[in-house]
């Protein structure tokens, strides 16, 4: 549907996949799709969530999900049934979004969208749900990323909200922002999603800014310290690729975790992942991984199984944006 066939009056769910419809564990090898989670299937609860919908027929979908954007909007919504297939609309991802636009956060990528097209009634069901502000805490469904749509407090939630996005009262919670919020000019729009999309950047320096304060990032000089070594010798590890960086304002900053693990530990995987996506990269290391076993990198190398991490490392290079959240995940 085009940008001015969206009507802002209609209900739209976004919609993840990975870690939502099916484990976070999902892949991209070749031209095949796998989910690398014993004894579950891609789109196990699909089918739940089509149930969850039915009482809605007005219901809409936009994709949220990282699908859209590496397999293409028709393609990733071929994957589902005909019953959540014919509600989707669009996706967050479009053709004129700016560069980087992946290294957002999600809920900066569907805020938006929401921004874009002037929606006054939605939600969003997704697993990441970093830096979603409070104002529109609410309107989120978070899945946990290993048990997702699958899990009943979810689908109880997910049936919750629903009702009240088609109650009454929908537009009397001050809470849920856009409440009231009249469609822009036409004249306006490339205007405001301009305005829209360098607001996003500068909540993205924020984070970065947030990650130092936090201490998940370092300087060059703390891990020289940590590995014994030089400033000039961490350049020049990320120059080869052994290493990699995040630049923060005008410095660059190392994962934390990299402090945890002997230095050609922290080569054998960085060597293994490839591309530019640093702040992917950034979190593949640092969340939990089911194929791992529920651990951290830093934890499954620590117990000595660097040659699985190694592959799991291989196999996230080759499929990257599948599975990825912030530009992301899925």
């Amino acid at each position: 549907m085009t940008r001015q066939g969206r009507d802002p009056d209609v209900p739209v769910l976004f919609l993840d996949f990975d870690g939502v419809l099916h484990p976070d564990e999902v892949y991209r090898v070749g031209d095949k799709i796998v989910l690398r989670m014993d004894g579950f299937c891609l789109f196990e609860w699909a089918s739940l969530l089509e149930d969850i919908l039915a009482p809605y027929p007005s219901l809409r979908i936009v994709l949220s999900t990282s699908w859209a954007r590496v397999l293409g909007v028709g393609e990733a919504r071929s994957w589902l049934a005909e019953g959540l297939r014919r509600r989707v609309i669009s996706a967050t991802w479009h053709a004129h979004c700016p560069r980087g636009w992946e290294l957002f956060p999600r809920y900066a990528q569907i805020l938006g969208d929401v921004k874009r097209h002037a929606h006054r009634r939605w939600l969003a069901i997704d697993d990441s749900g970093e830096g979603w502000p409070s104002e529109h805490r609410d309107r989120l469904v978070l899945c946990d990323p290993l048990l997702g749509l699958g899990a009943v407090a979810v689908q109880n939630e997910l049936r919750s909200k629903l009702a009240w996005l088609f109650s009454e009262n929908v537009g009397a919670t001050p809470a849920f922002g856009y409440a009231h919020t009249a469609p822009p000019e036409p004249q306006q729009s490339d205007v405001d999603e301009v305005s829209a999309w360098t607001a996003l950047l500068r909540q993205g320096e924020e984070i970065r800014l947030q990650w130092v304060t936090d201490g998940v990032l370092m300087t060059p000089a703390m891990l020289a310290e940590a590995w014994g070594s030089t400033q000039q010798a961490i350049d020049d590890a990320r120059r080869r690729g052994d290493v990699f960086s995040i630049e923060v304002g005008e410095h660059r900053y190392y994962p934390a975790v990299f402090a945890r693990l002997p230095a050609e530990a922290v080569k054998y995987v960085c060597q293994a992942l490839q591309g530019d996506d640093v702040v992917a990269k950034f979190v593949f290391w640092n969340k939990a991984h089911g194929v791992l076993g529920g651990l951290t990198l830093v934890e499954a190398l620590s117990s000595g199984r660097h040659d699985q991490v190694r592959c799991v490392a291989e196999a996230w290079s080759a499929e990257r944006g599948v599975m990825s959240k912030a530009g992301s995940s899925s």
